[in-house]
This record gives structure tokens, C-alpha cells and sequence, in this order.
């Protein structure tokens, strides 16, 4: 933008012409916590443009700030990345796109920060936490490598929810809630292990939780909300094995079928019925408390 000077002759602002520049843009982050902090940065484009983040003339996209104890206060930590544009042409004065700054304790977690790195952490692998609260759109999906997120206690919201196929996934501490009919938000198939624990889970229109084809699921201290056309959870199939143990509320029938298993034990509240729908399925009270005659 030009720059604007004030014209005693006329009362009136003049403004110069406005140029382009190449300079790049900065963003300062300053830790004034009694933590250390780490600082991601993402940009969302509104057109074809594309966003890159630089410090020190280097490509990067987080900023690692120390603790600000035993600072004094104009001396706490700071650090500070560059922002520039590439790609599309730029013709009128418009919104580029949006800047997001995540910011994280900075203790050794792997923490996740946006949709697109928990697909992709869920597809390759290994233990995460979750930095902040999440929409998503697309499923989750673990069928390569065993995947372990801390929800932090933080939300997970979408049209879908987490599917594990041949792996072991691990949920705790958190809340997943799906939208879609058809959608679980936790769905464990292909011989999978599911391990929940500490969790709020919850489907608009389905099952909270599905366990199939030889999948075993084990359901610690957490709540299940399902719809009421189908229910809290099912196992389905043979070899497949759903277990409660710890303190468990369950919305919503608990169905069983094709030969599956579901196991209860500790303290289970159970807000619907057990639909046992063949000779062939199982359904084993163990010692606890229950709010039905077992």
C-alpha cells in the first residue's frame, strides 16, 4: 500500500501509489510461560497461491522457544520465522489465505496439529498426542503400522471416525464423535487389536463402537453413545472378541452376532440391552457391579 501523507492545503489524505514487493513477511513468537513451548505454523490458501515459512533463510514451519523462568521479562525467549507467496497470480486486492499459529508445550511429544497430519501419522505409525481440538472429514485409517494417539483431552469431531485393519490402535484420554450413518467413531476389522481407554465415544447414526472379523476390542473407563437404531457397540464374527473392564457407561444396546464374544467385568451401566442374536455368539459376566440381573 502507498504510503499516505496529510495535505494542509486540501484537508485531505494523499496517498502515494501502491508498489509490489518481494520482502518477505514476519511472524515473532514470544514465550512469556513457565514452560517450554513449540510454535507450528500452517497456512491455508484461499486460490491456487502456495505459503512457505523460512528461518534463517532454511525451510521450516515450527519455532522451539525455552521456558521464560528466570528471565526477566524483555528477555524472554523469542523466536521468528518469514512468510512468502508463490504460484497463482495475484490481480486484485483480496484475501491470500489464513495464517494459523498452533502452539504446544514443548515436553518430547509427537503432537498433531491438523487433520492432515493425523491421517498420516495414522497411516505410517508410531505414538502421538493431540495438540488441539479437531473437525475432520475423512476416516482415520490404520492398516500398515501400529498407531497410538493421546486425545489429550481434546475432541475429535467429523463425518467419521478411526478404523484399524490388521494393527493395533490405541485411543485414550478424549472424545470422538461421528456424524455419518454407517460411521463408528472407533471401528476395529481384518484381525485388528483396538485398545480404548479414558474415552468419550460417541456415532449420530451408527454403532460407537464396531469390532469384526476377527478383531478383538478391550474398552477401559469410557463411555459409549451410540444411535438408537443400532446401539452402544457390536461384535460381529467369528473369533471376534469385544471386553469391558474398569468403570464402563454404555448408551445403547451391546449387540453380539455370527459367533463374536463380548465380555463384561468391573463396574458396567448399561442404558439399552444385550441383543444376542444367535446360538453361536457369547456373552460372558465376569466379577463386577452391573445395574442388570446378569
Amino acid at each position: 500500500e502507498g504510503e499516505k501523507t496529510w495535505n494542509p492545503e486540501t484537508h485531505q489524505v494523499d496517498q502515494a501509489d501502491g508498489k509490489w514487493t518481494s520482502d518477505t513477511k514476519a511472524i515473532t513468537v514470544t514465550n512469556h510461560s513457565n514452560v517450554g513451548i513449540m510454535a507450528k505454523f500452517a497456512f491455508a490458501p484461499n486460490g491456487e497461491i502456495e505459503g512457505s515459512f523460512t528461518k534463517d533463510s532454511t525451510p521450516t514451519d515450527q519455532l522451539a522457544l525455552d521456558t521464560a523462568e528466570s528471565t526477566e521479562v524483555a528477555a524472554a525467549p523469542t523466536g521468528t520465522v518469514n512468510f512468502a507467496i508463490t504460484g497463482g497470480a495475484i490481480t486484485e486486492s483480496t484475501k491470500l489465505g489464513t495464517i494459523t499459529v498452533y502452539i504446544a508445550p514443548n515436553d518430547g511429544s509427537n503432537y498433531i496439529f491438523t487433520e492432515t497430519e493425523l491421517t498420516e501419522v495414522a497411516e505410517n505409525g508410531g505414538s502421538f498426542k493431540l495438540a488441539s481440538d479437531l473437525d475432520i472429514n475423512d476416516r482415520i485409517v490404520s492398516s500398515e503400522e501400529n498407531f497410538e494417539i493421546d486425545l489429550n483431552r481434546k475432541s475429535i469431531n467429523g463425518s467419521c471416525g478411526f478404523i484399524g485393519q490388521f494393527v493395533t490402535q490405541k485411543i485414550s484420554n478424549g472424545t470422538i464423535h461421528t456424524s455419518n450413518y454407517g460411521e463408528s467413531a472407533l471401528w476395529s476389522t481384518g484381525e485388528g487389536k483396538a485398545i480404548v481407554d479414558n474415552c468419550t465415544l460417541t456415532a449420530n447414526d451408527y454403532y460407537a463402537v464396531y469390532v469384526s472379523v476377527g478383531s478383538t476390542a478391550t474398552i477401559t473407563d469410557s463411555t459409549l453413545t451410540g444411535s438408537s437404531s443400532f446401539g452402544a457397540a457390536i461384535a460381529s464374527g467369528k473369533n471376534t472378541v469385544l471386553t469391558f473392564i474398569g468403570s464402563n457407561v454404555l448408551n445403547g444396546n451391546v449387540v453380539v452376532e455370527d459367533g463374536g464374544k463380548v465380555i463384561f467385568s468391573g463396574n458396567v451401566t448399561l442404558n439399552g440391552n444385550i441383543d444376542k442374536r444367535d446360538e453361536n455368539s457369547t456373552v460372558v459376566c465376569e466379577a463386577g457391579t452391573y445395574n442388570f440381573d446378569v
